[in-house]
């Protein structure tokens, strides 16, 4: 379904959704970001009714499409369910009119473009929200990651929204970060050199994203760069700085890899 197609889904029945699903699926895609910006407090653009049109779930088994009938109640519509042959990492659909000849839509897969499946699973955080409910939802990187892959990848992804989605998983990302780097300063039962080891574990996953071909590519094509969302400034090894640093500060904008370096006061 292209994204003219599709209506943006109401708040009502985005709750509506959530609120009916289970503990074998997990919240993914744009929702998950949405839900992740909420909690680290980034701004949501003013322009949108919301940074995402749809809603998707993951599920590790390609074979369990019993959660649409649960999301097509949800939104008062009907579940679609594509043949166990076809070359998809869609399972199914749940689908209702909007009204305008578009549809909401709910997408339940077994893939994610960018992340390995078992990792999707193994990741995911549990969360319960205001109400009690309790959910699975896409890890902050696996966020990031996501939608750097998307921009990447997906044809249909390349459009403003796919942009936007991608810069605003940056600062998710670094929030996410630096709540840890926090975590981390505050632990004094660290050894300083114990946690200078933990605070380049901690961002070296997304070292290792930035340097994958699709945050290159990303960063050539939109001017958005997953770099950006390590909060190198935090980092206090000397090592770090001799030896990472020339090579991360390229991956990055100028302008934040200067920034970096003035809260840092260290030079380039």
């Amino acid at each position: 379904m292209s994204r003219d197609g599709e209506a943006y889904i109401p708040r009502e029945l985005v709750d509506r959704v959530i609120d009916s699903a289970s503990s074998d699926v997990v919240l993914v895609g744009g929702q998950a970001l949405a839900y992740w910006m909420d909690y680290y407090r980034i701004a949501h653009p003013t322009n949108l009714p919301a940074i995402s049109r749809d809603v998707d779930f993951f599920t590790r088994d390609p074979a369990n499409a019993a959660p649409l009938t649960r999301f097509a109640r949800a939104i008062r519509g009907r579940k679609e369910v594509l043949p166990a042959s076809a070359i998809s990492a869609l399972v199914g659909s749940a689908i209702a009119p909007a009204g305008d000849e578009r549809i909401y839509n709910v997408d339940l897969l077994h893939s994610v473009v960018g992340i390995e499946r078992a990792d999707v699973e193994a990741k995911a955080v549990d969360v319960t929200l205001p109400g009690g409910k309790a959910i699975r939802i896409m890890h902050p990187l696996h966020v990031l990651q996501s939608r750097n892959a998307n921009l990447h990848k997906l044809v249909e992804k390349q459009d403003d929204m796919g942009q936007l989605q991608f810069s605003l998983a940056i600062g998710v990302a670094r929030a996410f970060l630096e709540q840890q780097l926090d975590r981390l300063a505050h632990d004094a039962s660290l050894p300083a050199k114990e946690r200078d080891r933990a605070e380049l574990d901690l961002i070296g996953v997304v070292v290792d994203y930035a340097s994958d071909d699709a945050a290159r590519k990303n960063a050539e094509r939109y001017g958005i760069f997953l770099a950006d969302a390590i909060p190198a400034w935090r980092i206090g090894s000397p090592a770090f700085w001799k030896k990472q640093w020339p090579h991360l500060r390229q991956r990055m904008s100028p302008d934040y890899a200067l920034e970096c370096e003035r809260l840092a006061k260290v030079s380039g």
